[in-house]
């Protein structure tokens, strides 16, 4: 019962480090062919393990897709997602493993098995058991500021009061980043373009582009299939 008892600790310890380590990625990246595929998406295994991520918290992409801006400069914000097959003649058997930018695995899955005889049924059969256990790591990703830019960002700061707003703008090494003294969560980083009046914005919820008017500017991003423009009264100088 002793022995029992010590493995289920173990299996719990191992749990919420894996958790805790887990909820340091902002995203997950899925690939469209794992390694043991002829063709791309096969038994709609690519679609299928977003499909189940997603579910589970996650943000997720394909590795042909195009990323975010924050992930596409710094691919360490994301865990790199693949399938692992030890399938026999008679079973199908699917093991998941996360890993991150330096290749090292962070999270290893149970093996999912299936006795399905159609294989796209039990491709997925295996790989919905596989990550069945994803729920209770409880994934919550709370979003950090760069280093880089905290590093970067230089003592001159300009601060402008418009009615209820206070807007911070600091100069940072490719363009300005505003924080409202109003609302602590939000910010809004501007990198520069070839145009000295359009930036890529991006919020901590949202990435789009910033147009700079003479008083204000204009940052607009879609989302959920919406366009979405948002205006702020800051100066950038």
């Amino acid at each position: 019962m002793k022995k029992y008892s010590l493995i289920i600790v173990l299996l719990f310890i191992s749990l919420i480090a894996s958790s805790q380590s887990i909820n340091d990625y902002k995203y997950i990246v899925v690939p469209m062919k794992f390694k043991f595929q002829k063709s791309p998406n096969l038994y709609r295994l690519s679609t299928n393990s977003k499909f189940l991520l997603t579910n589970n918290g996650f943000t997720v992409y394909y590795d042909d897709a195009l990323l975010p801006l924050d992930l596409a400069k710094d691919k360490c914000k994301a865990l790199y997602f693949d399938l692992e097959e030890s399938s026999g003649y008679f079973m199908t058997k699917l093991t998941m493993t996360l890993k991150d930018c330096q290749n090292n695995i962070i999270y290893t899955s149970k093996v999912g098995k299936s006795k399905e005889k159609e294989f796209e049924k039990s491709y997925n059969e295996a790989l919905t058991f596989a990550l069945e256990d994803l729920k209770l790591l409880k994934y919550k990703h709370e979003e950090k500021q760069d280093a880089a830019v905290v590093e970067n960002v230089l003592e001159e700061k300009t601060a402008i009061n418009y009615a209820e707003n206070s807007y911070v703008t600091k100069k940072i090494q490719d363009g300005f980043l505003i924080t409202d003294a109003a609302t602590p969560n939000f910010y809004l980083k501007l990198f520069r373009t070839s145009n000295p009046s359009i930036f890529i914005g991006q919020s901590n919820e949202n990435n789009g582009i910033v147009t700079v008017k003479s008083d204000s500017i204009i940052f607009e991003y879609y989302k959920q299939n919406l366009l979405i423009s948002q205006s702020l009264m800051v100066k950038i100088q």
